[in-house]
């Protein structure tokens, strides 16, 4: 055989291991090449964008989102977008909790929380949750060191309940709220299968509310939406994701589709009702909403 004959079946081989790029993908590996090719700032916008549209959307299915949660996480930290990558990376750890890599993606956000976003109180909670979870994993030693035991993280978030009402000065600690939400959210994402994970969530959230930190009061309202559908908190997560928008953000466009989602999945849940009003009155003010009510 001739060197012509045997380098042309080295091309035929080499592009026959090649694996092709599923469909849904396609769109996405053409926005790889051109930010590899330009490493152009709004190629690299460009590409984020629809890494989170892949993940969020209902293309594509959950080995391929975990791929491409875990490119994007890499791309976002090596470009120093450590607020995406803490998002991305906390998705990850949502979306693949038995994976080997769970344990090292719970200490790698914990550092990030720790040393970049600089939230010690998240970073600490995770690292609790990380030697509660996995005592012997190779890194565990040096990380009690740091951080030695101050009890069970539940107990902790027990605590911090305990101390976010002062009842002699009638008063709400924000302090002990705020480590509240981060203690639970870093309980949850370690342990997602505790048969009080959507409880805890639920009660996170009405706390996030009442910091007015609505953003998070949703995104742990989805939390409870997504992982626990069949909870009995489901429900009412759907509900106060509505009514969020509603009375809090006043959005009412997604006021609207929400509260029709929840009349759509759960028409005779006992919120029901109250949905079909505040949906009929959105956009009302407070006393166009009340002489809406006395009319009735």
């Amino acid at each position: 055989m001739n060197k012509i004959s045997v380098c042309s079946l080295f091309v035929i081989a080499l592009f026959a291991c090649k694996k092709p790029v599923p469909q849904s993908l396609q769109g996405i590996d053409n926005l790889e090449k051109a930010y590899e090719k330009t490493k152009d700032p709004n190629a690299l916008q460009n590409l984020l964008n629809a890494y989170v549209t892949f993940v969020t959307g209902d293309t594509g299915d959950k080995n391929q989102k975990i791929e491409v949660l875990e490119k994007a996480e890499k791309l976002s930290k090596n470009n120093n977008r450590f607020q995406e990558s803490v998002i991305f990376l906390n998705t990850l750890i949502k979306e693949d909790p038995s994976s080997e890599q769970a344990p090292d993606r719970i200490l790698e956000l914990a550092n990030l929380m720790k040393n970049v976003i600089r939230n010690e109180n998240a970073a600490n909670t995770l690292y609790a949750g990380f030697l509660e979870k996995y005592p012997n994993h190779a890194k565990a030693g040096d990380i009690r060191k740091m951080y030695p035991s101050s009890g069970s993280l539940k107990s902790v978030i027990q605590g911090l309940a305990n101390n976010m009402y002062d009842d002699s000065l009638h008063q709400f600690n924000e302090g002990s709220a705020t480590q509240y939400v981060d203690a639970t959210e870093a309980y949850v994402l370690i342990n997602p299968n505790d048969s009080n994970s959507a409880d805890l969530l639920n009660k996170a959230a009405e706390t996030a509310r009442q910091l007015k930190t609505y953003s998070k009061a949703v995104s742990l309202y989805d939390w409870i939406i997504e992982k626990y559908p069949t909870s009995k908190f489901a429900p009412q997560a759907l509900f106060l994701k509505a009514f969020t928008f509603d009375n809090d953000l006043h959005d009412v466009d997604k006021a609207k589709f929400y509260y029709e989602e929840f009349i759509k999945r759960y028409p005779t849940h006992d919120f029901a009702d109250d949905a079909k009003v505040l949906l009929t009155n959105l956009g009302k003010t407070d006393q166009e909403f009340l002489e809406s009510i006395q009319k009735k």
